[in-house]
Parts: structure tokens; sequence; C-alpha cells
């Protein structure tokens, strides 16, 4: 699997069950700022994210395995880092997320429609397609999702 996770986040990790209070006080009592969840179809069950809008300073979020219903991560205040490999089909806000810098989705339907959604919620942002490799490939074809990475001033 392919690491994503921005280096000047520290990453709590938790495999293969729900997030329980002993995440939440090990997130903060170890200065914790990002979570990471690793799990399949086997293990997902009693899985939400609901506890994610609770966590003091949260400011990276991935998960990695099958969620019908990712869209709490989407009313976190302070997210500069999402990663959602869900296969999720509800749909995206973006625009309750004004200071993300990097967003990885896989290929959810209407996905071709998240440059305009990103660029009209998150302007100076741009979208960059990655395959499974983390190389940008010549087409939409076989991308495992989109990073959003903010402009350089100078980019117009």
């Amino acid at each position: 699997m392919l690491d994503f996770h921005r280096a000047d986040l520290r990453w709590l990790k938790v495999d293969d069950r729900p997030w329980t209070d002993r995440d939440a006080r090990r997130y903060a009592e170890g200065g914790y700022n990002a979570v990471v969840m690793y799990f399949d179809r086997k293990t997902s069950k009693g899985i939400s994210l609901d506890f994610a809008k609770d966590l003091p300073n949260l400011a990276g979020l991935d998960v990695w395995g099958p969620l019908r219903d990712d869209t709490p991560a989407f009313v976190v205040p302070g997210l500069v880092h999402l990663s959602l490999i869900t296969k999720s089909k509800m749909p995206l806000d973006l625009s309750t997320l004004p200071g993300l810098e990097y967003l990885i989705l896989d290929n959810r339907d209407g996905i071709d429609q998240i440059q305009a959604v990103a660029e009209a919620a998150l302007s100076g942002h741009r979208l960059v397609a990655r395959d499974q490799s983390g190389h940008r490939p010549g087409a939409a074809k076989g991308c495992a999702g989109y990073g959003l990475k903010a402009r350089s001033r100078t980019s117009s």
C-alpha cells in the first residue's frame, strides 16, 4: 500500500477495529494530531468516523477500508490532510474544509467532477491524479485517487 502520510504530522495508527475510548486517551496523552485507520470488509463492522470531530487539533485523517458513510470526515475543523479510500458512495462536501491542503479519494462516483468542486470550494488548490505507485498517470484510468495540493503563490 502506498504511504501518503505527511511527515509533519504525528500519526496514531488504529488497525482492524473501531475507535475506542482507549484510543482517544492515547491520542490525547501521546501528543498526536493525526489518525490513520486500516481495515478490511471482515474487520469493518462497527467502524465509524464520528469520533474524529471530537479530537482536539486533528490535522490529518487517513481511512483505508470499506465504509458506507465517510461524511463525518468532512466536518472535522482544522483538517489539512484527508485520505478516504473507503468505496463510499456518499456525496462530497469539500466546502467545509477550508484549510485542506492534501486530499486523496478512491474512484467513487462523480470523482471526475472533484476538480471543479475543489476549485470552487478551495481556491488556490489543484487536484493531482496519482496511480497506485504514486506516479501521475497519463489518464484517469487506473488512478487510485486524487491528491489536492496547494498551488504556489506564483501559480495562476
